[in-house]
This record gives structure tokens, sequence and C-alpha cells, in this order.
């Protein structure tokens, strides 16, 4: 009778086809992960399986993998601050991680139940303190993110408190009115930002951006939009129709959009402003050349906030409110955003709304369907 082989023997054998594995898999079914460099995507898996491995000897120092170490929790943290996982993903990255032990363990050993329990137990914990972690981080970005954004908003008030103090004493009627006129930008550039981070409130707790629908001319809007980009690169296309809209909402979100394009897109080719009707739908189309957006993005780029993690290396002034806002805007409507981007084609945005959106008003969100599937009471999470 041949001596049975331990599974922790296993472990340490199959260690590095465990790994194989268990990351083409997570790139494959996360697609947060597909880019990832391998010291991000591995961090804190190798010495995992060691711990695990090291807690299947038949006679361990450890009782489990978690035992007098604390590298699940900064796993979570670490997630939360370096990648575009969610709390999802993150438990998907790990089930994934049980199911390639079990496969390649017991493809050369039965386990016991004493071992089953051992890899259970140390994956599910890990998990846990990973996700715990995970959503402290995400709650500290936040915090950051709403620090810095007040100073932004405390800069024009405070523009416009100075400027109220020279006025009081008394200017020249030259100097007074560029006062009133600048204090009139900062007051707009303050209501602007307020106004978003009321959106993107509404938007994160699934609720419906609030509409003036009334009856319009869609060039008209578009064109008084386009008035802000005289100087630059912008061109439009289409012809004029009529509907009921919310001409402030239509406006914010074409005016995001194209400023999405100018940030983004090749600076020596022009902005196109596609303006057409299809199967009785309104549709506006905003291209540009230019880097497409990655793939592991095009979800993400909709969520509130998203640029908080990503803007640490990027040159690119944003707050990450501009395309949640554009999806807002376009599901209030009852209509939808579609994204199309390729290195060849370049980027188009489009946002397709019914030609009357007043029937509409009364339908839910994508993000109130959900809750309603869900069972989640909106009227308890107002804004």
């Amino acid at each position: 009778m041949t001596n049975r082989p331990s599974a922790a023997d296993v472990m340490q054998t199959c260690k590095e086809e465990i790994e194989t594995k268990w990351a083409k898999a997570v790139r494959e079914q996360i697609s947060s992960a597909s880019k990832l460099e391998d010291p991000i995507l591995f961090n804190y898996f190798p010495g995992l399986l060691q711990r695990i491995k090291e807690a299947l000897e038949p006679d361990p120092k450890r009782a489990d993998a978690l035992e007098g170490n604390t590298s699940a929790l900064e796993h979570g943290g670490e997630r939360a601050r370096l990648t575009n996982f969610n709390i999802s993903q993150i438990a998907t990255e790990f089930y994934i991680l049980k199911d390639t032990i079990y496969s390649v363990v017991e493809s050369k050993v039965e386990l016991t139940a004493r071992e089953r329990k051992i890899i259970d137990r140390s994956i599910d914990q890990s998990l846990q303190e990973s996700i715990t972690t995970f959503a402290l981080a995400e709650a500290h970005i936040r915090e950051q993110f709403i620090a810095m954004l007040a100073h932004d908003i405390r800069g024009p008030i405070a523009f416009i408190k100075m400027a109220t103090s020279l006025l009081m004493e008394g200017v020249e009627e030259g100097v007074a009115e560029d006062l009133y006129q600048r204090m009139s930008d900062a007051a707009e550039n303050a209501g602007e930002l307020i106004d978003n981070i009321l959106d993107a409130s509404l938007i994160r707790t699934s609720r419906r951006i609030k509409l003036g629908i009334t009856h319009c001319q869609i060039l008209t809007i578009v064109q008084n939009v386009l008035r802000h980009y005289h100087e630059q690169r912008v061109e439009l296309q289409g012809t004029d129709m009529e509907g009921y809209w919310c001409p402030r909402g239509l406006s914010r979100a074409l005016q995001n959009l194209i400023d999405n394009a100018v940030k983004y897109g090749d600076t020596s080719q022009p902005i196109v402003v596609k303006v057409y009707e299809e199967h009785g739908s309104l549709k506006i189309g905003v291209h540009n050349k230019g880097q497409p957006i990655p793939l592991e993005d095009r979800e993400n780029i909709f969520q509130p906030f998203y640029r908080a993690h990503q803007a640490a290396g990027d040159d690119i002034k944003g707050w990450g409110f501009g395309l949640p806002i554009v999806r807002g805007i376009a599901e209030a409507h009852g209509g939808t955003i579609e994204v199309d981007s390729t290195a060849e084609l370049g980027t188009t945005i489009t946002i397709a709304l019914p030609l009357d959106a007043r029937p509409y008003q009364n339908r839910p969100t994508l993000g109130e369907a959900a809750c309603v599937n869900l069972g989640i009471d909106l009227s308890i999470h107002q804004v």
C-alpha cells in the first residue's frame, strides 16, 4: 500500500500551476483585472497559498492562513487604491482561487474533511477581511475627494467675498464692472459644482435627476452650447427637430460630452457633434479621434467619482461627474447612452432620447428598477 501524499506537499509541488491557472481565470472573468500588471494582480495570493500549505501540514504551525498574519487586510486596501476592482470582483477572485485549489490538488490527492475545512476557512476569512478594508479604503478615498472638492468650491466663494468687500469700499467704474463679471463667473462655477455634487448623489442612490420638460427645438439647445467652444475644434452636423425635452438637462449633457472629447481627444482632429433622428428617437453623438477608452473602463466611466481613483497620475483635471450625469440625464428622459470606441474609428458617445420625454417621467431609471427588483425601499434614501 502506497503512502498518501500530504495535501501540503501537493500544494507546494503545484503552487506555480495553481497561480498560473488562477491568474488566467481572473483575467478572463474580471474585466478590471484583464490588463493588470502581475505584481498588482498577484500581490497577496502567493503568500496566501504558502500559509494555506503551512496550515495543511501534518504538524501545522498555524491553524489557518490568517493566524498571525494581516495580509488580507492589506489586500483589500491595495485593491481599492491601485485597481478598479469593486467588492463583487474581490469576492470573485477569492472564489476562483478556491475552485482552482480544489481542481488542482484533488487531481493529485483526495482531501480529508479537515483539509477542506482549513482551505475553506482560510479563503472565506481572507475574503471577509479584504472586503472590510476595501470598504474602509473606499470611504477614506471619498473623504479625501470631498475635502479636495470643498477646496475647489471655497475658491470662488472666497473671491466673491473679497470682491464684495472691494465694491463696498468703492472702486473705479471700470474696475467695478470687471469685478461684477468675475463674481458672476465665480458664482456660476460654484453653482455648477454644487449641482454636480447633488446630481451625483442622486445617481449613487439610484434616484432620478429632476428635469423641466418643455417643448423645444434641438438645434437651438445645441447651438447655445457650442457658443462656449467658439475657439475649439467643434463641428456640428445634423438637422433641426422639435420635441419635449429638458433644455437645461440636454445642455449639461452635451457640454459634458464635448468637454470629455476636448480633454481626451486628439488635439489635431475636430470634434464632431451629430444630431439626427433614428426610428423615432433623437440621437446626439459626440465623436473624437484619439486613444480609445479601455474595454475594462467602459462601464466604470459612468460611475460617480470614478476619476477620484484614477486621477492621481493624470494631468487632466476632473472630478468624475461628467459622464455619470450624462447617463443620469439620458435615463431621466427615458433614454439610453452608448459608447463606441476603437483605435481606428475613434470614440463616439451617443445619447438616444424619445422625441417626447413626458410619458417617461414616472417610469423607473435603470438604477431605480434594480432597487425595486432587489426589494430596496428608495424612500429611505432621499437626498
